[in-house]
């Protein structure tokens, strides 16, 4: 989905909650200078629209899947 001139990997929108963006990182995905700053830019345009903003890791995922759905409470 796109939302701000970025596209975001899951949005959730919800009534009775603040709605939600995830992005599913990879390693290969931070491969070049610029990919944290532009993280941080996409973080800041959600969170300053109400977003909350969760960045899953794909390598904290096959570590543990069930620690890393508990950050999205």
């Amino acid at each position: 989905m796109a939302y701000g001139g970025y596209e975001i990997d899951i949005l959730f929108e919800n009534e009775n909650r603040n709605p939600m963006a995830i992005e599913c990182l990879s390693k290969p995905n931070y491969d070049h200078q610029l990919a944290y700053l532009e993280d941080i830019h996409k973080e800041r345009i959600l969170t300053g629209n109400g977003y909350k903003y969760h960045r899953i890791w794909s390598h904290n995922c096959w570590q543990n899947l069930n620690i890393e759905l508990k950050k999205l409470n």
